[in-house]
C-alpha cells in the first residue's frame, strides 16, 4: 500500500476510477496566532492544537460531499476555526487570565460539535471529523490591557494592605481602650471597697459613741435619782468624776455651780 505522507491510508475508487486518498491515523492541526475577540469586544491572540481523524465509515459520505481530502482537511480547518471565535467570544478579557482551562474546555467543546455534530439535532452531522484532544498552547491579550490589569491589581494590593493597616490599629486602639476600662474599673472597685470600710469603721466608732453616751446618761439618771440631785448638783457630780479620773485637770466653772457633792447635799 503506498505511503501517503507517513500514514497509513484508506483507499477508495470513485467516480472514472481515480485514486483517492485519505490518512486513517490522527491528523494534527496547528492554528497559531488566531485573532479573536472577547466578549467585551477586545483582540485576544490564541495559539491552539488539535487532533481528528476521519471514521472509515465516513470515507464515502465525505467523497460525496467533498471530492477529496484536500477540500475536506479546509472545511475542518475552517469550521474549527469559527468555533475557536465563538468560545472567545463567550468570556470576557478579564477571564482570559484567570480561566485558562475552562476556555480551553469549551473551545475543545465547541470543536467538538462543530466537526462531529449535534446528536441532539436531526440532520446535524458536522463534517465528519472526530475530535482526539484540544490544546490552547499560547493566549495573548492587549499590552494595553496588561499594564490596566497590571496597575489595577497594584491599586487592589494597596488598598487591601491599607484595610489591614486599619484592622490593625483598631485592635490595636480597642485592646488599649479595653486594658484602659479595666484598669480604671479596678482603681473604682478599689476606691468603693476602701470607702465602705472606712464608712463602716465611721459607722461603728458612731455607734460606740452614741453607746458609750446612752450608758452615761444611764449613769446620770441613775445617779440623779438615787441622790436627788438638781441639774447644777448633777453638774458637780460629773467634774468631781473628772477631776478624780484625769491627774492634772483644771475644771472653770461660774456661779452658781458647786464643786462638790457635800456642799449640795
Amino acid at each position: 500500500m503506498k505511503d501517503y505522507l507517513n500514514f497509513l491510508t484508506f483507499s477508495v475508487f470513485f467516480f472514472h476510477f481515480q485514486f483517492i486518498e485519505f490518512p486513517s491515523t490522527w491528523i494534527n492541526v496547528n492554528l497559531l496566532a488566531v485573532i479573536c475577540l472577547a466578549r467585551d469586544g477586545l483582540p485576544v491572540i490564541v495559539d491552539v492544537a488539535f487532533k481528528y481523524r476521519l471514521n472509515e465509515e465516513n470515507v464515502l459520505p465525505v467523497i460525496l460531499k467533498y471530492s477529496n481530502y484536500k477540500a475536506w482537511a479546509g472545511v475542518v480547518r475552517v469550521s474549527a476555526l469559527s468555533a475557536i471565535h465563538h468560545s472567545c467570544s463567550n468570556f470576557g478579557i478579564s477571564e482570559f487570565q484567570k480561566k485558562r482551562g475552562v476556555i480551553q474546555q469549551d473551545m475543545e467543546d465547541n470543536v467538538r460539535l462543530k466537526l462531529e455534530g449535534n446528536p441532539n439535532i436531526t440532520h446535524s452531522e458536522g463534517v465528519y471529523a472526530e475530535v482526539v484532544t484540544l490544546e490552547l498552547k499560547n493566549l495573548d491579550i492587549p499590552t494595553e490591557y496588561e499594564t490596566a490589569v497590571q496597575e489595577k491589581q497594584s491599586k487592589q494590593e494597596d488598598i487591601g494592605l491599607a484595610k489591614t493597616e486599619r484592622i490593625q490599629a483598631t485592635t490595636k486602639a480597642d485592646t488599649e481602650l479595653q486594658v484602659a476600662e479595666e484598669e480604671a474599673k479596678k482603681i473604682k472597685d478599689t476606691a468603693e471597697n476602701e470607702a465602705d470600710v472606712l464608712l463602716t469603721e465611721a459607722d461603728r466608732a458612731v455607734k460606740e459613741i452614741l453607746f458609750a453616751f446612752e450608758k452615761e446618761a444611764e449613769t446620770l439618771a441613775d445617779v440623779k435619782s438615787s441622790w436627788n440631785l438638781s441639774a447644777a448638783g448633777i453638774v458637780s457630780y460629773v467634774q468631781s468624776e473628772l477631776l478624780s479620773k484625769v491627774e492634772g485637770l483644771t475644771i472653770t466653772s461660774g456661779e452658781p455651780a458647786k464643786l462638790s457633792r457635800s456642799d449640795e447635799l
